[in-house]
């Protein structure tokens, strides 16, 4: 028997953490659980919501109910939230991919 690695991928988030995770449970009561979610876009958004909602989850109030990759600012007034320019853990499985989307950015000059 095969073992496949299921994953989500998500577009935009655009700082609407609280919505993200909420969608992501409903999704798994449906279809099972899912080992990972990449985040292709715009995670980290703007205003005094966004920022709380981060917060929540920086601190571990609020937990990451699955394993969480981000490529990196798509912007540049996320750069602040990205405290690591080599990637690594933003908070508890929250991940940022540096390294792999700047050498996938640069294959694809």
């Amino acid at each position: 028997m095969t073992n496949n690695l299921k994953i989500l991928v998500s577009g935009d988030v655009e700082g609407k953490l609280d919505q993200l995770y909420t969608r992501v449970k409903n999704v798994q009561k449906k279809a099972g659980t899912f080992e990972m979610l990449f985040c292709v876009g715009n995670f980290f958004g703007h205003g005094q919501k966004a920022e709380e909602e981060w917060k929540k989850y920086q601190t571990g109030i609020e937990k990451v109910p699955i394993a969480t990759y981000i490529l990196g600012a798509n912007l540049s007034e996320h750069v602040e939230n990205f405290k690591d320019s080599d990637g690594g853990e933003l908070a508890e499985n929250i991940t940022y991919l540096e390294r792999v989307y700047s050498e996938v950015r640069q294959a694809c000059k």
